[in-house]
């Protein structure tokens, strides 16, 4: 069920909406760049710090092609320094709350990281992550230094 008052809250966080080639969100020193051959309508939303204002969130949100119904495609980007463990958090935080406030067709989970630690085991939120992605619910993808996606 859509929110309605999210929905006008994410009109008011949306940095920019573009039809470009490339588009790349940067910060931490990381790079997520998307190449949209297509030239679909990409809108980058600000979701730490204004569409969520507390408690853990990912940094970015992009919305490929979305018309008045739905979001349709919806990345959930965060660009970390080096605790990849509090990404995975701030990204399945951001997917539950994207669930209960949203309609979308299809959710993408990207992290990109300064160093992963490479635990000897998963932390719940990753553990979450994966049974999701074995669900088909979401897919995901994770990279030290910078990630290039082609939509």
């Amino acid at each position: 069920m859509q929110n309605t008052d999210y929905f006008k809250k994410l009109q008011n966080c949306i940095i920019c909406s573009v039809n470009n080639k490339r588009v790349v969100i940067e910060e931490n020193g990381r790079e997520f760049i998307i190449e949209n051959f297509d030239c679909k309508k990409l809108e980058k939303v600000r979701v730490d710090g204004c569409l969520i204002t507390s408690g853990i969130k990912c940094d970015y949100s992009v919305i490929v092609d979305r018309n008045s119904q739905d979001l349709n495609s919806v990345y959930l980007i965060e660009l970390k320094g080096s605790d990849a463990k509090h990404g995975y958090k701030q990204l399945l935080q951001t997917y539950n709350f994207f669930i209960s406030n949203f309609q979308f067709t299809s959710m993408h989970l990207r992290i990109v990281f300064t160093k992963d630690s490479k635990p000897q085991l998963k932390s719940p939120a990753e553990k979450m992550i994966s049974k999701l992605v074995a669900e088909k619910k979401i897919t995901f993808k994770k990279k030290s230094g910078d990630m290039t996606e082609k939509i």
